[in-house]
């Protein structure tokens, strides 16, 4: 009889430990979402309001990226840095160079032409008119040199600047891309938390839900404007005067 006691108390000790840490579980899951709660209500940032470690510790590094990958300064191509990487004064005034060579290749065809006509007259030849006009192919094909010269330069001025455009570019894809996965950790709370089932914690729950789903949708707007500045660069790289 005592033996079969025994076997009872041990059964009951038995089943007690398997529903122990299941109930403690839920004790911590309400105990988190409450503290997460109280979180939201007082202000703190949407990654303090995570009750699960994991999603919240995701949420903060991810933060930290966005910090990183996010300053205006390193994508907007219409700010105060446009000087530096706006390829459109250095085309305009690569087109005035080359406009400016076209007529002096017109010129110079003029010039030559007369040349040879003074080259071709009968002696006595006029050799004053046909030194004026050698001196003037000579000026010609001087300022045609240095404008090509100039040309070269404003054409590697105008690559550095679509480099600088191509890096703005890139920061700004990253940074959308790092909103992204910021996204994706509120949707992962989001539904992580819908599928809890213990209680104590439904209307706090659903409060710290709809934050987060708030949360996801705060990120469109800077993924938009952020989306607009890649627009902006990009009319700046393609420009053609």
């Amino acid at each position: 009889m005592s033996s079969l006691i025994t076997k009872l108390i041990m059964a009951i000790v038995l089943v007690a430990s398997c529903f122990l840490p299941s109930q403690g579980s839920e004790a911590g899951v309400r105990e988190d979402f409450l503290q997460a709660h109280k979180n939201m209500k007082d202000k703190k940032f949407p990654c303090e309001t995570i009750p699960y470690s994991n999603l919240a510790s995701d949420c903060i590094k991810q933060r930290m990226v966005i910090d990183d990958n996010c300053k205006t300064v390193q994508y907007r191509c219409d700010n105060e840095m446009k000087e530096y990487h706006d390829p459109k004064p250095v085309l305009i005034q690569r087109k005035k160079y080359l406009e400016r060579i076209k007529a002096l290749e017109s010129d110079l065809t003029q010039k030559t032409n007369a040349l040879r006509e003074f080259d071709n007259r009968p002696a006595p030849k006029d050799e004053a008119a046909i030194q004026v006009v050698k001196k003037l192919i000579e000026i010609n094909q001087r300022e045609t040199q240095d404008l090509k010269r100039a040309i070269e330069e404003l054409d590697r001025e105008a690559n550095g600047r679509y480099e600088r455009i191509d890096k703005r570019i890139a920061w700004a894809k990253q940074c959308i891309e790092s909103r992204r996965e910021q996204q994706k950790v509120f949707e992962a709370t989001s539904a992580q938390a819908k599928n809890e089932t213990a209680d104590g914690f439904r209307a706090e729950r659903d409060e710290l839900v709809n934050k987060w789903d708030t949360s996801v949708r705060e990120h469109e707007e800077p993924k938009d404007q952020i989306r607009r500045s890649i627009s902006t660069c990009e009319d700046m790289k393609n420009y053609r005067p």
